[in-house]
């Protein structure tokens, strides 16, 4: 006997229906939608009447567009018929915009049911009456209500360091060239009834120098290469030693003013929450009179390790306190900044360009999942709080299209996360991200690398005020003759409103680590500064980052992540998911995968090129062709869990819906082949012969599905064992064809 929900709805709300359908069948119900279960030559009336009386419930789909719907009339009046004779049977109206409970007598008569009402008729309005709609269905209790539950922040107190007129001051007794400017310490209360306090103008000598900051980058970007030398070994606990050392210096440098100290002792003793403490450099008149000296010693104020900050009890992104830090360029324009609404957009872009402009040379691959996966993480249990797009191809012109056809559709992103490389040339004192080379789209492999400067890619993000970039790539933050040269400066000046970038060369692990706890703490529904600090906490408090020379290998590497912002820190999730909404999406997640095997207990571990390849060939479909990749390799070469991999994370980074698994070893004749396929993407399959080809194919159709086809060399005659003696893994081959 059929289980299927009834949706009864008028055709003008289609797209609303859609999007209710798939997430009752995402959620394992089996729904009966007139235009996709009508068949040619079926007799309207009785198949719409049969499909009725034999459904577990009714849903109805009531907006203005229904009012006048006669077919929507006969439906509800048959299905209250079938209740009169069953009351176990649920009708339940979806109430959509712009229609009151007090309509429901156009349809229901005397007899009005329960009604649930859709605030938007979208995926997040759906969602936040999802636990009403599984109590109609009693599939849970009546107050398993899900509603998203918004987010409160208690504003904070900021600290300001003002630094201005900068020079480059000559310690000739020293030998040192230290950077020097004006400053002054503002204490702005979050209270409007406490008036702000200034201290008095003092001169602020860095004290992390040229040689300081030389050592920083040696144990950052060096060290960590080093063969082992017990010289090298001591030379990089020198410098851990060296960092509260540094951090103390700093603090002492500016609040040995005694104006600037009560500034700083105001807010330690009338606070109860973190402190935002707002580094503001301002950037010297760009002309002809512009000073070299007076450029160099602005580019050292802003990238002098702010975070390493330490008074006598700590550095002070530890404790109850803790001290945000983010550095900020007062912009010389106004710029349209964008105000973030649910759901949040985050575009990901993932270059890996393989050779050098030329075609020459390699470039060191970063396994393009390594960092992306825990962003992807972090927000998939959102619901419909969030929604990701996977930028194809990883080019600067797909960038620059993507970012304007989402604006011009009203739906503009509000983060935008490029996951690469990233250089500082001193060449041209700029620094720039690597795409991947347009005109090599069509190639799997040997892509070359198009090198984007600071400027370019401001410029491209010009006007659209993102709330967030997220740059995990190397040397973001870096400047060096020129205060705006770095990355993460040039994007500020063009109206971003976060960027997050790395001061130096960041290990592949220190990036994983900070972006999980990154986007697990803005999921939470934390600011952008609070999803800073909380990554760097987390690298603080656990330095391991692989192995070296067989050993552990630790590095204090936490304030390399940095925050450049202008004054609003943005609040992205307004919301956040209650437990339930993530529960379901869970098991969405588990059903959307099919049958593939499970992840291997020790996970997924190499294989990054062969995947990306397989990637690449996938989405070059021909249009109105089938996409197909072969994976030939030996048996035990590791083919049915790279493909399992390449399908999971095709949903998982939303480039599908859905996966249908079957292994040819046990199903070897077209109709369990496709039993096996229908099962998985039809919730009340019973049986699926070549008859029932159509709606296997409405199916694949309605939702974008990869199928994976394991052993197919047991229907080609193929042998699957590997050599006698054979103990030599080879790599699975990837080849591509259509048909």
């Amino acid at each position: 006997m059929p289980d299927h929900i009834f949706i009864s709805h008028a055709t003008a709300d289609d797209a609303f229906v859609k999007i209710f359908r798939q997430k009752l069948e995402g959620n394992g119900f089996s729904t009966w939608v007139d235009s996709r279960a009508m068949r040619p030559g079926n007799v309207l009336e009785d198949t719409i009447n049969k499909a009725i009386d034999e459904a577990r419930g009714f849903m109805v789909v009531l907006s203005p567009q229904t009012i006048n719907s006669w077919w929507v009339r006969k439906e509800v009046k048959r299905a209250l018929q079938v209740q009169a004779n069953n009351p176990d049977y649920a009708v339940i109206p979806i109430l959509l915009p712009d229609v009151k409970p007090s309509a429901l007598g156009i349809w229901f008569g005397d007899n009005v049911p329960v009604a649930i009402i859709v605030e938007t008729a979208t995926q997040l309005g759906l969602d936040e009456k999802w636990g009403d709609v599984l109590a109609g269905l009693e599939d849970a209790l009546p107050d398993d209500a899900t509603p998203y539950e918004p987010i409160a922040h208690a504003p904070l107190d900021m600290l300001r360091l003002r630094l201005f007129n900068p020079t480059m001051h000559v310690d000739e007794k020293e030998g040192t060239r230290r950077a020097r400017a004006n400053a002054q310490i503002v204490f702005k209360s979050a209270d409007p009834n406490i008036t702000q306090s200034e201290s008095d103008l003092f001169t602020f000598t860095a004290p992390v120098g040229v040689i300081e900051k030389d050592e920083l980058r040696w144990y950052l970007e060096a060290y960590p290469q080093f063969l082992s030398k017990i010289v090298i070994d001591d030379r990089a606990k020198k410098v851990e030693s060296s960092l509260s050392v540094w951090g103390k210096m700093l603090y002492d440098a500016l609040f040995t003013d005694e104006t600037a100290k009560d500034a700083f002792n105001v807010w330690q003793h009338r606070s109860q929450n973190d402190l935002r403490f707002s580094v503001e450099v301002r950037l010297p008149k760009s002309d002809a009179k512009t000073d070299e000296e007076t450029n160099k010693a602005t580019a050292h104020l802003l990238t002098i390790p702010w975070e390493l900050l330490h008074n006598e009890d700590g550095f002070l992104i530890h404790g109850k306190q803790t001290v945000r830090v983010r550095r900020h360029i007062p912009a010389p324009k106004t710029r349209e900044r964008q105000q973030a609404t649910l759901p949040i957009r985050i575009l990901l872009v993932s270059p890996r360009p393989e050779v050098r402009e030329d075609g020459t040379g390699r470039i060191g691959y970063i396994d393009h999942r390594e960092s992306a996966r825990p962003m992807v993480e972090a927000v998939e249990e959102l619901g419909a709080l969030a929604e990701l797009t996977l930028l194809q191809p990883p080019t600067f012109g797909a960038l620059d299209d993507a970012l304007r056809e989402a604006s011009e559709a009203g739906a503009p992103y509000h983060v935008v996360h490029i996951d690469g490389h990233g250089v500082f040339d001193k060449r041209v004192g700029l620094g720039a991200l690597c795409f991947e080379d347009a005109r090599d789209e069509a190639q799997i492999m040997k892509r070359r690398v198009e090198m984007i400067s600071a400027d370019k890619l401001a410029g491209r993000l010009r006007g659209y005020g993102v709330p967030l970039v997220f740059l995990d790539a190397c040397q973001t933050a870096t400047s060096d003759a020129l205060p705006n040269a770095s990355v993460a400066a040039r994007l500020l000046e063009q109206g971003v409103t976060s960027v997050v970038a790395m001061s130096h060369s960041v290990l592949v692990e220190t990036a994983r680590r900070f972006v999980k706890q990154f986007y697990q703490t803005l999921a939470a529904g934390q600011t952008v500064s609070a999803a800073m600090v909380a990554g760097q906490r987390a690298l603080k408090n656990d330095t391991l980052r692989g192995k070296k020379r067989g050993e552990d290998l630790r590095l204090h590497d936490w304030f390399v992540p940095v925050l450049y912002q202008e004054q609003t820190d943005p609040h992205l999730f307004t919301q956040i998911a209650p437990e339930r909404i993530k529960q379901l999406a869970r098991q969405a997640q588990e059903r959307a995968f099919g049958d593939l095997p499970a992840t291997p207990s020790h996970t997924f571990i190499g294989r990054g090129r062969e995947l990306l390849a397989l990637e690449r060939l996938l989405i070059q479909k021909t249009p109105a062709k089938l996409s197909y990749i072969v994976i030939r390799g030996t048996g035990g070469a590791g083919k049915t869990t790279i493909a399992s991999e390449l399908a999971r994370w095709f949903v998982r980074s939303k480039r599908c819906e859905r996966v249908a698994f079957v292994s040819l070893e046990q199903h070897t004749n077209a109709d369990t082949i496709l039993y096996q396929i229908g099962k998985q993407l039809l919730p009340d399959v019973n049986t699926v012969t070549l008859e029932g080809l159509p709606a296997v194919e409405r199916a694949l159709r309605d939702r974008g599905t990869v199928i994976v086809l394991d052993n197919v060399e047991t229907v080609l005659g193929m042998k699957s064992s590997p050599p006698p003696g054979s103990s030599r893994i080879p790599s699975p081959s990837p080849s591509r064809g259509e048909g």
